[in-house]
C-alpha cells in the first residue's frame, strides 16, 4: 500500500507542476546555505531556460528539440560534443508518466524538473538498496557487496534470467527490493514493508528500467546477478555523462568526465547539429502559405468579364 501511495504521490506532482511542488521535498526542505544554493541553482537555470523556451512555454518534445539547437548553437566544435548529453538529461527529467506530453511547460517549470532530475541522479542514484557501496558518489562509484547477493535472492528459484525480462525485473527489483520482484499486490506474504526506500523515486526507476532496455542487447541470451550489478554500474556512469552535460551548460559545470571527441569527429557532430537546428528553425519560421481567395463566384466571374473584354478591345 506504501508503495502505490508514493506513486500516486509523485505522479500528482508531476502532473501538477505548477501547482506548490510535492515531488522535491528533500530539496525544498534545504535551510540555511543550503536552501541558497537551491534557490540560486534555481534561478540560474530559469535564466538558461527562459532562451530557448517561449514565454508562452512549449510541449514537452518542442522543449527537448529546443534544448539541444539551444546548445548547438551556443558553443562551438570545441564544446558542442556535450549536446546530446545536454538533450537526454532534458528528455529524462520529463520521463514521468505525471509529465503530459501535450501540455506546454514554461521555464520555471521545466527548471523544477531538470534540477529535481539533477538531485535524482546525484543522490538517489546512490540510495536504491544495495546497489551502490558506501560513500560512493556518482563520479567515484563502486557496486555494493551486498549487490550480488541480494540480486540472486531477488532471482530465486532462477540463477539468470532472460535478457528480454530484464527491464521489467530491473523496475520491480528497485521499486519493491526487499520482496524481490513481485508487483506490490502479491507480495503480501512479505514481512518488510519499506519499499521503495524515500530516498529513491519511481521516476528513478523507470529510467533504470529504460536503461536496461536499451542496453540489454550487449548481453547474451540470459543475465546473470553479476550481470545486473555490472548493468546498474552501467546506468550510473550514463547518469554522471548526462548530469556533467547539464551543469555545463546551465550551471557553467565542468565536463571532464564527458569522453571528448577527435577534432574530426567534433566537426562532424556540430555540422550535424548546426544542421538539424537550421531544419528546425527553417520548419518552425516558414511563411504562411498562401490561402484560396475566399471570393464568391459572382465575383470571379465578374473578373473574367472583364478579362474576355479587355482582351477584345485590345486583340
Amino acid at each position: 500500500m506504501k508503495l502505490i501511495v508514493l506513486a500516486l504521490v509523485i505522479s500528482a506532482a508531476l502532473a501538477g507542476v505548477s501547482r506548490k511542488p510535492q515531488k522535491q521535498q528533500s530539496l525544498l526542505a534545504a535551510k540555511g546555505k543550503d536552501a541558497k544554493k537551491v534557490g540560486k541553482s534555481a534561478a540560474q537555470c530559469e535564466e538558461v531556460a527562459k532562451k530557448f523556451v517561449p514565454p508562452a512555454g512549449a510541449i514537452p518534445d518542442s522543449i527537448i528539440e529546443k534544448a539541444q539547437d539551444y546548445c548547438a548553437l551556443k558553443y562551438t566544435a570545441d564544446h558542442s560534443y556535450v549536446c546530446p548529453y545536454f538533450k537526454w538529461f532534458i528528455e529524462n527529467s520529463m520521463v514521468d508518466e505525471g509529465v503530459r506530453r501535450d501540455r506546454p511547460l514554461n521555464a520555471k517549470q521545466l527548471c523544477y524538473l531538470t534540477e529535481y532530475h539533477l538531485h535524482e541522479l546525484k543522490d538517489q542514484t546512490m540510495n536504491v538498496p544495495n546497489m551502490a557501496a558506501d560513500n560512493a558518489t556518482l563520479d567515484e562509484f563502486n557496486v555494493h557487496e551486498k549487490c550480488i547477493p541480494a540480486t540472486t535472492k531477488a532471482m530465486k528459484p532462477e540463477k539468470a534470467i532472460a535478457t528480454e525480462k530484464v527491464p521489467d525485473f530491473w523496475y520491480q527489483f528497485c521499486l519493491s527490493q526487499d520482496c524481490a520482484h513481485y508487483l506490490p499486490s502479491r507480495h503480501r506474504w512479505c514481512s518488510i514493508n519499506k519499499s521503495p526506500t524515500p530516498q529513491h523515486s519511481n521516476q528513478l526507476c523507470l529510467l533504470v528500467r529504460d536503461f536496461a532496455l536499451r542496453s540489454s542487447g550487449s548481453y547474451g541470451a540470459s543475465m546473470t546477478a553479476k550481470d545486473m550489478c555490472g548493468m546498474y554500474a552501467g546506468f550510473v556512469d550514463e547518469s554522471l555523462l548526462n548530469a556533467d552535460a547539464y551543469e555545463y551548460v546551465v550551471h557553467d559545470g565542468s565536463k571532464n568526465h564527458i569522453p571528448e571527441l577527435t577534432d574530426p569527429k567534433k566537426a562532424l557532430l556540430h555540422s550535424q547539429l548546426l544542421n538539424t537546428a537550421g531544419a528546425h528553425h527553417i520548419r518552425d519560421n516558414s511563411a504562411t502559405p498562401v490561402k484560396p481567395d475566399k471570393a464568391g463566384a459572382a465575383d470571379h466571374g465578374f473578373v473574367a468579364i472583364l478579362t474576355i473584354c479587355f482582351a477584345t478591345f485590345f486583340f
